[in-house]
């Protein structure tokens, strides 16, 4: 016989190493970007985006995910390893929509900005225009505000069992039935703010998807024109095409796939297929997915980040062993206190999330 308690602690304890390897990705991930220029004002706009984006899952990432359930109010029946009080539960919920929002907008705006840089022929002078530079900066912010403010006022921030922490949930969590009435928020309310946010991130995850698509095609484009140029006897191979395509796949798929259970589960449940009291098998796969998958979008942020620069290094030095080459990619050749500054030609904008954009400006121009 299957022991439910268990299960349901363990989902609790294993959303807190999935959110210990996000940080440590988007800490190695933010690091970079700040020890690969000499000044700030150096870093390009598309870093300084995921610069940021890593920071606030630094942020989602610990109070959301490693702290979870012991931010809920004890005595809520909700969680085993409970421990906060109700406004630790409802700041809780406030980092989880505004990252989620967060990442949804920054995310939207970087593949827009790849887009423009392949397509239009963006220079690193005209992306370092305090104009163009607060056009992508902000937008995150305000629009995250705009979502994850509201809630406040009506008590929406409330623990969420299939979630392993606090967000958008009523309470008590029976309330929806005719004659329980909740204390905290409202299922009408909520379910009507649940259908604003998700829609918002498919929103996102679709438009992600569809400039990423149209900068492929761009430099697809800019090949099949350079093979004009082209002696007798010279292959087309359009490798800059395929190196761009794949790693376009991964720079969607590190933003979607975290992502996915919730439209599947959202969906579900208004379809009312979910038995709060005695959830099934199949429901138990999604819970492990939310618990164990979502939280990792900082460590595949950070994968997609250093995988250029890992796959170059590690040709350039065959003689070395995988795990050499990959801690002097990630900064940590052999003791971390005392790792030098490394020079900019070591920091290269092939270790960006996409493609190297000097390469693309000087296809373009």
């Amino acid at each position: 016989m299957v022991n439910i308690d268990a299960i349901w602690r363990s989902l609790e304890i294993l959303i807190k190493f999935s959110g210990v390897l996000s940080i440590i990705g988007s800490t190695l991930l933010a690091r970079h970007i700040v020890i690969s220029k000499k000044q700030w004002g150096d870093v390009s706009l598309t870093n300084k985006i995921l610069f940021w984006i890593s920071i606030v899952n630094i942020i989602s990432s610990f109070f959301v995910y490693f702290m979870s359930t012991w931010m809920a109010p004890r005595g809520s029946d909700f969680f085993f390893y409970e421990a906060g009080t109700t406004g630790t539960c409802t700041a809780q919920g406030f980092i989880f929509v505004f990252s989620m929002v967060y990442f949804a907008t920054a995310y939207t705006g970087l593949a827009v900005l790849y887009w423009l840089i392949v397509q239009r022929g963006w220079t690193k002078n005209k992306m370092e225009q305090r104009r163009i530079r607060f056009s992508f900066l902000l937008p995150p912010v305000f629009v995250a505000l705009c979502f994850a403010v509201p809630p406040l006022f009506f008590q929406m921030y409330n623990p969420d069992w299939y979630q392993s922490s606090c967000s958008l949930y009523w309470y008590p969590y029976n309330c929806e039935e005719p004659d329980v009435e909740c204390t905290r928020g409202t299922v009408e309310g909520i379910v009507h703010t649940q259908i604003v946010l998700y829609g918002y991130l498919l929103f996102g995850n679709i438009v992600v998807i569809i400039f990423i698509g149209l900068m492929i095609f761009a430099v697809f484009r800019q090949e099949k024109k350079s093979e004009r140029y082209l002696i007798r006897g010279q292959g087309k191979n359009q490798k800059k095409t395929r190196s761009t395509a794949w790693q376009g796949v991964r720079f969607s798929a590190a933003y979607l796939v975290p992502y996915l259970m919730y439209y599947v589960f959202f969906f579900w449940n208004l379809a009312g297929r979910i038995d709060r009291d005695e959830p099934d098998a199949g429901e138990f796969v999604l819970y492990y997915w939310l618990v164990i998958v979502t939280p990792l979008l900082g460590a595949f942020n950070s994968a997609v980040y250093f995988y250029p620069r890992y796959a170059t290094h590690r040709k350039q030095n065959p003689e070395k062993s995988r795990l050499a080459c990959l801690r002097e990619v990630l900064g940590v050749e052999n003791d971390w206190c005392h790792s030098r500054k490394r020079t900019e030609s070591e920091t290269s904008a092939a270790s960006t999330p996409l493609i190297n954009e000097e390469e693309v400006i000087q296809s373009v121009l």
